[in-house]
């Protein structure tokens, strides 16, 4: 299951099937819990089309869909909180939401940009043509947006201090407005996904690449090439989690290294997500397309 991993690598291999026989034998006894949101008995509450992105930070989570709205959720009621945003003219493909900013930024099919405030809803920001095509992916990290697109274009924006919040530093609720810094080219197919780690951007592109690039010089450190395009990039620290066609692969981004190919399956891999502690990857959520 773990191709890749160096014959000497310390995995748990009892642990991992104890809590796989257990994961299995609950699921075959009927002992889960089914959870939605909205609550069933809520069901008006719901998305009027697909939903194509979530969010979550502590007991909150916020959903992006086909209907154009974002919605945000309390996790404890499974009901809706608040009135839906509205705004976006196309379906909302990507989000990203900070709870200790207390922000949300989404990101449509129609080129829109939109920034609002989680615990009012109120809108913050709309920016109407960030792309020339849809944006379908964006991560926000240390003051810095970077937004992928249809287009095939990384753009980085960044945020300026309102008036406010240069008096008041310590108030992270204070929102600085975003600016456009740069457009990062290379790429020569949508940009599936992005994400912004300390002075860097990781992108995955469906021509089948991942590049790093430098914030500060806009230049492209590293390309990674793969047999088929990639959905999804997360780093933590010197390592790149991608997510492609039924496979995760764990690359230092440094040295090139493959560090492991993990978690096979038999439809296409859609989103990953992994945590790495000292160099070795401790825990890995993923979803494809069997469901």
């Amino acid at each position: 299951m773990l191709d890749g991993v160096s014959q000497d690598a310390d995995v748990p291999w009892h642990f991992l099937f104890c809590q796989r026989t257990r994961l299995k034998d609950n699921w075959d006894a009927g002992r889960f819990t089914h959870f939605q949101l909205p609550h069933p008995d809520h069901a008006a509450e719901a998305h009027t089309g697909a939903m194509y992105a979530i969010q979550q930070h502590g007991r909150r989570l916020v959903s992006g869909g086909a209907d154009g709205t974002v919605r945000r959720w309390d996790l404890d009621s499974q009901r809706l909180t608040g009135r839906a945003l509205r705004g976006h003219h196309g379906r909302v493909y990507a989000l990203h939401f900070d709870g200790r900013k207390d922000i949300i930024v989404s990101g449509s099919s129609s080129a829109e940009v939109f920034v609002w405030r989680f615990s009012s809803g109120e809108p913050l920001q709309a920016i109407p043509h960030a792309h020339d095509s849809a944006v379908v992916s964006l991560h926000f990290s240390g003051g810095a947006l970077a937004t992928g697109s249809m287009d095939d274009h990384v753009k980085v924006w960044k945020q300026c201090p309102s008036v406010q919040a240069v008096h008041s530093s310590a108030d992270s609720s204070r929102y600085g407005t975003l600016v456009e810094a740069s457009t990062l080219k290379g790429h020569v197919g949508g940009v599936t996904a992005v994400y912004v780690h300390e002075d860097t951007i990781v992108s995955s592109s469906g021509d089948s690449c991942v590049k790093v690039w430098s914030i500060d010089t806009e230049e492209c450190l590293r390309t990674f090439s793969n047999p088929e395009h990639v959905a999804s990039v997360h780093v933590d620290g010197q390592k790149i989690s991608k997510g492609a066609p039924q496979l995760i692969q764990i690359i230092d981004h440094t040295s090139g290294e493959t560090v492991a190919t993990l978690c096979k399956t038999s439809q296409t891999l859609r989103t990953a997500y992994a945590k790495l502690e000292n160099g070795r990857c401790v825990a890995l959520v993923s979803g494809s397309l069997e469901g």
